[in-house]
């Protein structure tokens, strides 16, 4: 019994050499030679990354992961060491925000177990910073609309502001958004790939119905998706505001306007797993959550 435990483990977590050693402690890591080089292909790379795709998370976020470990290794030219894989996090900290250097360091980490090296286990990750929401009001909306008044984008951009702001949805799930999505009639789009991974529906007010409606009437033929992520980032170059601060905008108005907490983190698609009355105890029906959405947004 004890054997076949032990062979699982050397399959789940291999060691360096693909064998543990039974005398030694299996509560500590293996320690590797700080000269051990490891060669890693192309084609390792995309074996993690399609692992990673088969967890459900969102395309835009396995792009950012295979850029991270994409970048390590043009730096290491292929073959990792702990001292090129230290020489590599030493040598981006000054460049990137905590937050930024944080992540790139756990996907690296991942990476390395992923491949029986055990080099960043004993290394400290640095602390997510302190983060202060920026508060977005009318005002910032209304500024950023005048901003635009008479471009040549100006229905688009009205529109993808009208969206973000009257929906908490995310840029990337509005930038996947087809007209086919939308159900004008009752108000509603099913928001199919989140970042969470679980589908979730989304209600929009009458001003938004109006504002979707002309434009996607009025829209060029040739575009698959409402709203081109690199064309919509770029107009909002010299905004007062950013595409992220409109779901900044509907959490906060939510929360001015006395919107139900739980409703709002259903409509906003946060996780429920750490919120123990959402994954355990409190159930809404959509009926439930477009009536309390109505009361408050519309």
């Amino acid at each position: 019994m004890l054997e076949k435990k032990l062979m699982w483990f050397s399959r789940r977590f291999p060691t360096a050499s693909g064998v543990i050693d039974l005398s030694s402690n299996l509560s500590r890591p293996t320690e590797l030679p700080k000269n051990e080089i490891r060669q890693i292909s192309n084609r390792n790379i995309e074996e993690y990354i399609a692992l990673r795709e088969t967890e459900g998370i969102d395309k835009h976020w396995v792009y950012q992961i295979h850029l991270f470990l994409r970048q390590y290794l043009d730096y290491c030219n292929n073959e990792i060491t702990k001292n090129k894989t230290l020489q590599y996090l030493n040598s981006i900290r000054s460049i990137y925000s905590q937050a930024t250097y944080r992540k790139r360091m756990l996907q690296i980490r991942k990476f390395l177990r992923y491949e029986g090296l055990d080099w960043l286990d004993s290394v400290k990750i640095i602390a997510e910073p302190v983060y202060m929401p920026k508060r977005v009001a009318n005002n910032d909306i209304e500024g950023c609309l005048r901003l635009f008044e008479g471009h040549e984008y100006e229905l688009q951009i009205r529109a993808l502001i009208m969206l973000g702001k009257n929906t908490g949805m995310r840029p990337t799930e509005m930038y996947r958004l087809k007209i086919e999505d939308i159900n004008f009639e009752n108000r509603s789009i099913e928001v199919k790939k989140t970042k969470s991974g679980v589908p979730r529906i989304v209600y929009f007010n009458d001003e938004t119905k109006k504002t979707l409606l002309e434009y996607c009437r009025n829209k060029p033929k040739r575009l698959k998706y409402l709203f081109n992520q690199y064309h919509c980032m770029r107009l909002f170059t010299n905004a007062n505001i950013k595409i992220k601060d409109l779901r900044k905008y509907f959490l906060q108005e939510w929360n001015r306007r006395n919107g139900n907490y739980l409703i709002g983190e259903l409509l906003t698609g946060h996780s429920i797993r750490r919120n123990i009355s959402l994954s355990h105890y409190v159930a809404f029906s959509q009926d439930e959550i477009k009536e309390e959405y109505d009361s408050v947004m519309n």
